[in-house]
């Protein structure tokens, strides 16, 4: 089954959805032609480049966070739809978005985090691995102290008091402390990916005097059947299907909220979704990328992602 997006001009949504299928991988037997419409704000084809999706969907949220306003980027999909690839590729939006921010003549004052969440448990990816401890998730109102008077905490009511924050001054230094959280990075293999990524990444940059930009390479949701999964595999595997769930529901609920509705917003049914409940609500805005696999094995999750 092929299916087709058609885009749809939804103002009120909070959280803008675009998708984008990925090209057939070599041997790659494809779904067999049949056709169904869903609404998207964009859709992108195999033969469309990351710069496209770049300059039309990525680049005019840029101009928020020098604004000062919060941004928040997601790829979401199945394991082996492209997310990784169309976040950290070599033509990947993390280093579009890089590039971007040090092209202006003028100073900006930026910093970085990035962190992971494994078993939905918060961890810090830029402090070596034996250091590393699990973070703990506090309102900034209980955190008993005054608000960190440079823009280096995670949100406005969401406070990492042990996330470890580095100014950078050039793409060079960017890449050189990305590339070492990358490699502290949790992987493991599967059926489906020999490197496949069991935690959700999340990448920020501190922008200014209140700019903030969050990028995610969030898990793959996994079909157990396919990935042919040990049990410790399996255990990661429910945690990072819990929590893209509790995603789900809370992207449904903001947008239904912004059509008017009085629906609950329900953060903390993760801490993936408590970590991001200051980047998704109040007026900061978020890009929806679902990655999409052309494979007739993943026909189920390919309509489960676009639904």
């Amino acid at each position: 089954m092929t299916t087709t997006s058609t885009s749809t001009s939804t103002p009120t949504a909070r959280v803008r959805v675009i998708a984008r299928l990925r090209p057939p991988l070599p041997g790659e037997v494809c779904d067999d032609g049949q056709t169904q419409h869903y609404p998207f704000h964009s859709a992108y084809t195999p033969h469309d480049t990351s710069a496209a999706l770049f300059t039309r969907d990525v680049l005019p949220l840029l101009n928020n966070v020098l604004g000062g306003s919060t941004v928040t980027i997601f790829a979401y999909g199945v394991t082996s739809s492209g997310k990784t690839h169309t976040m950290q590729g070599e033509d990947g939006i993390i280093g579009m978005v890089v590039d971007e921010l040090f092209k202006g003549e003028g100073e900006l004052d930026i910093s970085m985090s990035y962190l992971e969440l494994y078993l939905d448990t918060p961890y810090d990816l830029l402090v070596p691995p034996t250091q590393r401890t699990k973070l703990q998730i506090l309102s900034t109102v209980s955190r008993g102290t005054n608000p960190n008077p440079k823009n280096t905490t995670f949100g406005h009511t969401i406070h990492l008091p042990h996330l470890s924050t580095h100014p950078i001054s050039s793409v060079a230094e960017f890449h050189t402390l990305y590339q070492r959280g990358v490699r502290h990075r949790s992987t493991g293999a599967t059926l489906l990916n020999s490197g496949s990524s069991r935690s959700h990444a999340v990448l920020t940059f501190y922008v200014g005097a209140r700019g903030k930009l969050h990028l995610l390479d969030l898990a793959g949701s996994e079909n157990n059947n396919l990935t042919g999964n040990d049990p410790q595999r399996m255990r990661e595997s429910a945690a990072i299907n819990t929590s893209l769930s509790a995603l789900g529901q809370v992207v449904g609920a903001l947008n239904e909220k912004s059509g008017g509705s009085g629906a609950r917003i329900p953060y903390r049914s993760s801490n993936l979704t408590r970590l991001l409940s200051d980047a998704l609500g109040g007026t900061s805005l978020a890009l929806l990328i679902v990655c999409l696999a052309p494979g007739i094995k993943f026909r189920g999750d390919l309509v489960r992602s676009v639904k």
